[in-house]
Order: structure tokens, then C-alpha cells, then sequence
């Protein structure tokens, strides 16, 4: 670790440059929320459910959120790569929201407080129980490991049109024009939290779904 530092401190390319940048302590706290503001403010102009395909699909491009994906070797077909969509955007792991041990109920009751800690640093006002309780529904939907260890299990090859039609209720197009790609064929190496995560975004009230 002390090597790291050493390295980092001394480099005068980008790692240097980024270090410098990541522990200037009284430029960050100077700045506050300033350098995420663009980002809130798209968040803000979210007005209905038909504005998340596209916020979605650009967002994606950072992070994710619902849903992971990557790109990867098609597992069935080596010569062509595939795009992947994979359940994911909980903060935990899916053991840590069920698992009754100790330990677990301690993770979960520090894991709100993170949220709420977070929230309360943007000064954002929000009940961070009713953010947990939707990445918990979430979490219900995931493979265990057990299950995501399974190669087979874990792919289900789509033509787009396949995607479009057997993960109805949000707008793919729109999706993938704001990500900038458009698959011939996709993976959706979990169908079913694919499908939770589309009937989260549509039974869920606007407002609570943009915290």
C-alpha cells in the first residue's frame, strides 16, 4: 500500500494527475456537489416514466442501474462477441439482503445508514428504508450464486426483436439509441430480473424512483 501511494505521489502522467485530484480534500469539499450538478440536474427533468428509456440508456453508459452490462465472447459462438444484460444496481450483494446471521443484519442496518448518509450529503430529504425496500425487491428476482454459476443457465440469446418482445413494457429503441449502440442480438443472462426490474419501472411512483 505504501508502494502504491509512493508511485502515485511521484508520477507526473495521469495517475498523478488523478491522484492529486482525488485527495485535494479542501478543493472537494470547496466544491461541494458542484461537479455532479449536470448529472442531478438530468435526474430533476425527469418528468414521467417515458423519459427513463433514454435517461437510462445514457446513464448506462457510467453506471448501471436495474441492470449491468458488458460485452463478452458469445459462450456458444467464439468467433463473435455479444452484448450482455445481467441482473444488477443493488448496493449489496443478493445473499446480504436475506441471510438471517449476524452479520448480515449488521450490513444491512450500516448499508441504510450509507444511504441515508449519502442522500443527506447531496441534501437530498428522503426515507432511505423506501430506497432499500426497492433494491431488496429487486434483490428477491436475483439468481442465488449457486444458480449464476451455471453456463447454461445463464444464457438466453435474443435477436432485438426477440428482446422487444418478450421484455415488454419499456421502450428498447429509445434505450439503445440514448446507449449508442444498437445489438443485433443480445444475452439476457437473467431473464427473470430483467423482467422485475421492467415492472419495477412501471408500478413505481416517478418521484421515489428518481431518489
Amino acid at each position: 500500500m505504501e508502494r502504491t501511494r509512493e508511485i502515485a505521489e511521484k508520477d507526473t502522467g495521469k495517475i498523478g494527475t488523478l491522484y492529486k485530484i482525488a485527495m485535494d480534500v479542501d478543493k472537494l469539499n470547496a466544491e461541494k456537489t458542484a461537479p455532479v450538478k449536470p448529472y442531478l440536474d438530468e435526474i430533476d427533468a425527469i418528468k414521467s416514466k417515458s423519459d427513463l428509456p433514454k435517461y437510462l440508456g445514457k446513464s448506462h453508459r457510467l453506471v448501471s442501474s436495474l441492470w449491468s452490462e458488458t460485452v463478452l465472447l458469445d459462450d456458444k459462438d467464439s468467433d463473435h462477441y455479444l452484448f450482455m444484460i445481467a441482473q444488477g444496481g443493488t448496493g449489496l450483494s443478493r445473499d446480504y439482503y436475506f441471510d438471517d446471521d449476524e452479520q448480515s443484519k449488521e450490513i444491512r442496518q450500516k448499508y441504510k445508514q450509507y444511504i441515508k448518509t449519502l442522500t443527506d450529503n447531496f441534501g437530498v430529504n428522503i426515507d432511505s428504508d423506501k430506497i432499500y425496500a426497492l433494491e431488496e425487491r429487486m434483490a428477491k428476482s436475483f439468481y442465488k450464486k449457486e444458480k449464476l454459476r451455471d453456463p447454461l443457465a445463464n444464457y438466453h440469446k435474443k435477436s432485438f426483436d426477440e428482446l422487444k418482445r418478450d421484455f415488454p413494457g419499456f421502450d428498447w429503441d429509445t434505450y439503445f439509441d440514448a446507449r449508442g449502440v444498437k445489438p443485433e442480438f443480445v444475452n439476457v443472462m437473467q431473464p427473470e430480473p430483467i423482467t422485475e426490474s421492467i415492472a419495477i419501472i412501471n408500478d413505481t411512483d416517478i418521484e421515489r424512483f428518481k431518489l
